[in-house]
């Protein structure tokens, strides 16, 4: 189905049409070819630590901790959190029968916090002291900083010279960590993307355009 306003004709919107088809087959194509949207705090599911994709192995112990390998990322749960997956046609009506879906979803919750506390715990830990080497570095004084969870940025300056990052970041590689770092440095001294923002930037950071390209790349796979 086309959208289009109706004083154009039939003939424009098909020539339009046939003008643009090479491109709609690409999307289309593109479409297709997405892999299917996978669950993010289940077992086996992929997250990803410093630009390394990780496997997440869910275990349970009696007390919770996260634990971080060459490839896997352990999340140890209380034994209370278990839900039986052996079989997951029976498990499916065994769910319903018993109203126990909440007890499924209440585990993915439990999971996603042990992880966003875990992750936090990380960034404060790397991006507090990047921050102060880098500081250095450039020669750019912040009054303060903070770490906390952005849907939709990786990190902020305002005109009180305070900084604050995503700890979200700890999912990318150590450079683009340090460009996202940089960035908000510089705005200490350019409050706006200006060319002499991105100057700035680029003297610090040579190559902030690759790390900018990955974050875009990456993007649907680092944000929950």
């Amino acid at each position: 189905m086309v959208r289009a306003p109706y004083k154009i004709s039939e003939a424009e919107i098909s020539a339009l049409v046939a003008g643009k088809s090479a491109w709609l087959q690409s999307k289309l194509l593109m479409q297709q070819n997405l892999p299917a949207e996978v669950e993010r705090f289940v077992h086996g599911a992929t997250l990803w630590h410093f630009g390394v994709k990780k496997s997440l192995v869910i275990e349970y112990a009696t007390k919770a901790k996260v634990i971080e390998l060459e490839s896997e990322l352990h999340v140890y749960l209380p034994r209370k959190h278990k839900v039986d997956n052996t079989d997951s046609a029976k498990n499916a009506c065994t769910i319903n029968k018993n109203n126990n879906v909440d007890t499924v979803d209440k585990t993915k919750a439990v999971i996603k916090k042990h992880l966003e506390h875990w992750y936090k715990l990380q960034a404060q830990a790397y991006i507090s002291r990047r921050l102060v080497e880098l500081g250095a570095d450039t020669g750019l004084d912040y009054n303060s900083y903070k770490i906390r969870r952005y849907k939709a940025r990786w990190g902020s300056c305002n005109n009180r010279k305070e900084l604050s990052f995503n700890y979200l970041l700890m999912m990318t590689p150590p450079w683009v960590i340090d460009y996202v770092i940089v960035h908000e440095l510089c705005h200490l001294k350019h409050l706006n993307h200006s060319t002499s923002f991105w100057q700035l930037v680029e003297h610090f950071c040579p190559n902030y355009k690759q790390a900018k390209a990955w974050l875009k790349s990456h993007q649907s796979q680092l944000c929950w």
